[in-house]
């Protein structure tokens, strides 16, 4: 069979995310050498379909889950994963899909590579999957910047239709401890733990978002995850303004009832001695956009 298109070229897709072929709906997993998909009219030839975990080193990627109203009003109901290094088009633009990630509407997640595959296709180098046209070629810094795309106002705009669809801020202060790689459990009462060794360096984990972002209204545009207003090591207090506040914390802020930081959702303390208890007073977490 002949066609005026034949360009050679490789996607990662997501498994569960379906496109049209001439034998209706397959999911992309399901896609077998020579099936042919349609899209707008154009026939691709898929000529190779294996899941990535089959290459060695490689374990997970990350991808960007995409929902209804979550991009356009055409976004099926149906959840898309799309890998982060896919290109989309957005209302005429086309964007990296891990640039419209909001940690609202819009999430990204790590998926173990089991679930992706890296596809082989012949034809005209654009897709539509589910409704969302994805472009297979890199992503085009210079055509973004070209065409001046405002990523801010797109985030914020799908924030606003959250909110008019029923969505809710959620203040979630809840915090993951991690020392040398992994995560401890708090062992008494909130954010106390009791450690089995001495330990100086910790990691403090939360969700976190983008303040502008999340709340259109200001124009703060850092990325902000917990509140921490005191520190307790081995029942010895940490000021505020100590130097154990390293990567990850803003700087000092003042409020009626005294001093805090921020961290930006992955943050580090430095003990300035070994301990074996810490508590964390978690004063506030950054309200963020939730589903009801």
């Amino acid at each position: 069979m002949n066609y005026m298109h034949t360009d050679s070229w490789s996607v990662y897709l997501h498994g569960n995310s379906y496109v049209s072929t001439e034998k209706g709906s397959k999911p992309i997993r399901a896609l077998s050498r020579n099936d042919i998909i349609i899209c707008n009219g154009n026939r691709i030839i898929v000529s190779g379909n294996n899941q990535v975990a089959k290459n060695p080193g490689i374990k997970s990627m990350a991808v960007v889950e995409l929902t209804k109203n979550s991009v356009d009003e055409n976004c099926p109901d149906e959840t898309i994963s799309i890998p982060s290094e896919s290109i989309l088009e957005l209302k005429g633009v086309k964007l990296k899909a891990g640039q419209i990630v909001n940690s609202a509407t819009i999430s990204q997640k790590f998926v173990d590579c089991i679930n992706v595959y890296k596809v082989d296709l012949v034809g005209v180098r654009d897709l539509s999957i589910g409704g969302i046209k994805i472009y297979l070629h890199g992503f085009n810094k210079e055509l973004f910047e070209k065409n001046n795309i405002d990523i801010l106002k797109i985030r914020q705009n799908n924030v606003r239709r959250a909110l008019h669809d029923g969505w809710s801020y959620i203040e979630d202060k809840s915090i993951q401890v991690a020392i040398e790689d992994a995560i401890i459990s708090p062992s008494a009462g909130d954010n106390i733990y009791e450690l089995n060794h001495p330990q100086k360096i910790f990691r403090i984990f939360s969700r976190s978002g983008i303040v502008t972002e999340q709340h259109p209204e200001s124009e703060d545009v850092r990325r902000l995850g917990v509140a921490i207003s005191g520190v307790r090591a081995d029942e010895k207090y940490i000021a505020i303004d100590s130097k154990c506040f390293r990567s990850g914390f803003y700087d000092i802020e003042h409020s009626e009832d005294g001093p805090f930081r921020w961290s930006d959702g992955n943050s580090v303390l430095e003990m300035p001695f070994y301990i074996r208890k810490l508590q964390l007073i978690v004063k506030s977490g950054l309200p963020i956009l939730e589903k009801n």
